[in-house]
Protein backbone atom coordinates (compact mmCIF):
# COMPACT_ATOMS: atom_id res chain seq x y z
CA UNK A 1 0.00 0.00 0.00
CA UNK A 2 1.81 3.75 -0.92
CA UNK A 3 2.38 5.93 1.83
CA UNK A 4 -0.46 8.05 0.61
CA UNK A 5 -3.03 5.41 1.08
CA UNK A 6 -1.77 4.35 4.62
CA UNK A 7 -2.40 8.23 5.80
CA UNK A 8 -6.05 8.36 4.27
CA UNK A 9 -6.62 4.99 6.07
CA UNK A 10 -4.97 6.62 8.98
CA UNK A 11 -7.18 9.92 8.81
CA UNK A 12 -10.31 7.66 7.89
CA UNK A 13 -9.97 5.04 10.67
CA UNK A 14 -9.64 7.99 13.07
CA UNK A 15 -12.51 9.88 11.75
CA UNK A 16 -14.58 6.80 12.07
CA UNK A 17 -13.59 6.06 15.57
CA UNK A 18 -14.30 10.19 16.77
CA UNK A 19 -18.02 9.64 15.20
CA UNK A 20 -18.45 6.87 17.86
CA UNK A 21 -18.65 9.76 20.42
CA UNK A 22 -18.76 13.19 18.30
CA UNK A 23 -21.02 14.67 16.07
CA UNK A 24 -19.77 15.32 12.33
CA UNK A 25 -21.20 18.90 12.78
CA UNK A 26 -18.54 19.68 15.68
CA UNK A 27 -15.79 17.88 14.45
CA UNK A 28 -12.66 19.93 13.64
CA UNK A 29 -9.60 18.78 11.69
CA UNK A 30 -7.43 19.33 14.66
CA UNK A 31 -9.41 17.24 16.76
CA UNK A 32 -8.88 14.31 14.04
CA UNK A 33 -5.44 14.94 13.42
CA UNK A 34 -4.71 14.80 17.23
CA UNK A 35 -6.37 11.50 17.68
CA UNK A 36 -4.87 10.23 14.19
CA UNK A 37 -1.02 12.01 15.59
CA UNK A 38 -0.48 13.29 12.18
CA UNK A 39 -0.28 17.35 11.43
CA UNK A 40 -2.71 19.49 10.29
CA UNK A 41 -0.66 19.72 6.79
CA UNK A 42 -0.46 16.12 6.57
CA UNK A 43 -4.34 16.48 6.22
CA UNK A 44 -4.80 19.28 3.50
CA UNK A 45 -2.40 17.20 1.68
CA UNK A 46 -4.49 14.55 1.27
CA UNK A 47 -8.08 15.77 1.78
CA UNK A 48 -9.80 19.42 1.06
CA UNK A 49 -11.75 18.95 3.96
CA UNK A 50 -13.23 16.39 6.19
CA UNK A 51 -16.14 16.64 3.68
CA UNK A 52 -13.76 15.38 1.15
CA UNK A 53 -12.69 12.07 3.83
CA UNK A 54 -16.05 11.07 3.51
CA UNK A 55 -16.16 10.94 0.04
CA UNK A 56 -12.89 9.29 0.35
CA UNK A 57 -14.20 6.25 2.96
CA UNK A 58 -16.94 6.09 0.98
CA UNK A 59 -15.51 5.98 -2.37
CA UNK A 60 -12.54 3.29 -1.07
CA UNK A 61 -15.21 0.83 0.73
CA UNK A 62 -17.86 0.63 -1.96
CA UNK A 63 -14.71 0.25 -4.85
CA UNK A 64 -14.15 -2.60 -3.28
CA UNK A 65 -17.51 -4.49 -3.04
CA UNK A 66 -17.54 -3.27 -7.52
CA UNK A 67 -14.41 -4.97 -7.83
CA UNK A 68 -16.37 -8.37 -5.94
CA UNK A 69 -18.81 -7.97 -8.57
CA UNK A 70 -16.70 -8.05 -11.31
CA UNK A 71 -15.62 -11.83 -9.96
CA UNK A 72 -18.89 -13.03 -9.52
CA UNK A 73 -21.81 -11.24 -11.60
CA UNK A 74 -24.09 -11.07 -8.49
CA UNK A 75 -25.45 -7.13 -8.37
CA UNK A 76 -27.28 -8.06 -5.65
CA UNK A 77 -24.61 -9.63 -3.40
CA UNK A 78 -22.57 -6.06 -4.34
CA UNK A 79 -25.42 -4.13 -2.78
CA UNK A 80 -26.21 -6.29 0.10
CA UNK A 81 -22.43 -6.16 0.84
CA UNK A 82 -22.71 -2.49 0.58
CA UNK A 83 -25.40 -2.36 3.60
CA UNK A 84 -23.75 -4.89 5.68
CA UNK A 85 -20.47 -2.33 5.54
CA UNK A 86 -23.06 0.48 6.81
CA UNK A 87 -23.81 -1.94 9.53
CA UNK A 88 -20.81 -2.29 10.96
CA UNK A 89 -20.09 1.21 10.67
CA UNK A 90 -23.54 1.78 12.26
CA UNK A 91 -22.38 5.04 14.75
CA UNK A 92 -20.62 6.81 11.86
CA UNK A 93 -23.10 6.66 8.79
CA UNK A 94 -25.93 7.73 11.58
CA UNK A 95 -23.53 10.61 12.60
CA UNK A 96 -23.32 11.91 8.88
CA UNK A 97 -27.00 11.01 8.21
CA UNK A 98 -27.39 13.42 11.23
CA UNK A 99 -24.93 16.15 10.17
CA UNK A 100 -26.25 19.56 8.70
CA UNK A 101 -24.00 18.44 5.03
CA UNK A 102 -26.69 15.69 4.40
CA UNK A 103 -27.95 16.96 1.41
CA UNK A 104 -24.81 17.24 0.43
CA UNK A 105 -23.49 13.52 0.77
CA UNK A 106 -27.02 12.56 -0.74
CA UNK A 107 -26.03 14.25 -3.64
CA UNK A 108 -22.77 13.00 -4.06
CA UNK A 109 -23.86 10.01 -3.20
CA UNK A 110 -26.20 9.75 -6.14
CA UNK A 111 -23.32 10.41 -8.42
CA UNK A 112 -21.54 7.76 -6.56
CA UNK A 113 -24.03 5.25 -6.90
CA UNK A 114 -24.44 6.48 -11.20
CA UNK A 115 -21.35 5.64 -11.15
CA UNK A 116 -20.90 2.69 -9.52
CA UNK A 117 -23.90 0.80 -11.59
CA UNK A 118 -22.82 2.07 -15.00
CA UNK A 119 -18.90 0.86 -13.68
CA UNK A 120 -20.88 -2.64 -13.58
CA UNK A 121 -22.73 -2.28 -16.76
CA UNK A 122 -19.34 -1.24 -18.77
CA UNK A 123 -17.93 -4.06 -17.26
CA UNK A 124 -20.00 -6.81 -17.88
CA UNK A 125 -20.98 -5.78 -21.45
CA UNK A 126 -17.47 -4.14 -22.47
CA UNK A 127 -19.47 -1.17 -23.67
CA UNK A 128 -17.43 1.87 -23.85
CA UNK A 129 -20.49 4.25 -23.71
CA UNK A 130 -24.01 4.35 -22.01
CA UNK A 131 -26.84 5.35 -24.28
CA UNK A 132 -28.89 8.23 -23.03
CA UNK A 133 -31.72 5.90 -22.06
CA UNK A 134 -29.95 4.27 -20.47
CA UNK A 135 -28.48 7.12 -18.21
CA UNK A 136 -31.83 8.36 -17.61
CA UNK A 137 -32.71 4.94 -15.99
CA UNK A 138 -29.50 5.27 -14.17
CA UNK A 139 -30.26 9.10 -12.55
CA UNK A 140 -33.79 8.04 -11.78
CA UNK A 141 -32.63 4.53 -9.66
CA UNK A 142 -29.40 5.95 -8.46
CA UNK A 143 -31.46 9.00 -6.43
CA UNK A 144 -33.97 6.63 -5.26
CA UNK A 145 -31.52 3.75 -4.14
CA UNK A 146 -29.45 6.95 -2.40
CA UNK A 147 -32.90 8.17 -0.29
CA UNK A 148 -33.98 4.39 0.03
CA UNK A 149 -30.64 3.72 1.62
CA UNK A 150 -30.54 7.83 3.87
CA UNK A 151 -34.13 7.01 5.10
CA UNK A 152 -32.62 3.24 6.32
CA UNK A 153 -29.60 4.69 7.60
CA UNK A 154 -31.81 7.44 9.92
CA UNK A 155 -33.92 4.84 10.88
CA UNK A 156 -31.41 2.70 12.41
CA UNK A 157 -30.71 0.28 10.04
CA UNK A 158 -33.32 -1.79 11.45
CA UNK A 159 -34.41 -4.13 8.16
CA UNK A 160 -31.64 -6.37 7.43
CA UNK A 161 -29.61 -5.77 4.75
CA UNK A 162 -30.96 -8.82 2.88
CA UNK A 163 -34.65 -6.85 2.83
CA UNK A 164 -33.59 -3.46 1.88
CA UNK A 165 -31.49 -5.23 -1.17
CA UNK A 166 -34.86 -7.15 -2.20
CA UNK A 167 -36.69 -3.83 -2.26
CA UNK A 168 -34.36 -2.24 -4.49
CA UNK A 169 -33.58 -5.10 -6.53
CA UNK A 170 -37.59 -5.13 -7.30
CA UNK A 171 -37.41 -1.61 -7.51
CA UNK A 172 -34.25 -1.31 -10.14
CA UNK A 173 -35.46 -0.02 -13.77
CA UNK A 174 -36.50 -3.09 -15.95
CA UNK A 175 -33.69 -1.32 -18.36
CA UNK A 176 -31.16 -1.83 -15.54
CA UNK A 177 -31.94 -5.29 -14.99
CA UNK A 178 -31.64 -6.66 -18.47
CA UNK A 179 -27.69 -5.53 -17.70
CA UNK A 180 -27.41 -6.44 -14.15
CA UNK A 181 -29.46 -9.03 -13.02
Amino acid sequence: MAVSDIIKQTFSSSLINLLETKSFDKLTIQQLCNHSGLGRQTFYNHFKDKYDIVHWIYNTETQKYLEEYKQDNDWPAAIRKVFYHNIDHKKYYLSIMKSEARYEFSNYWEDHAKDYYAKAIIYRYGAHEIDDRLKQALQFNSYGAVNLSFTWIRNGMRESPESITKILMENLSPLIKDYLL
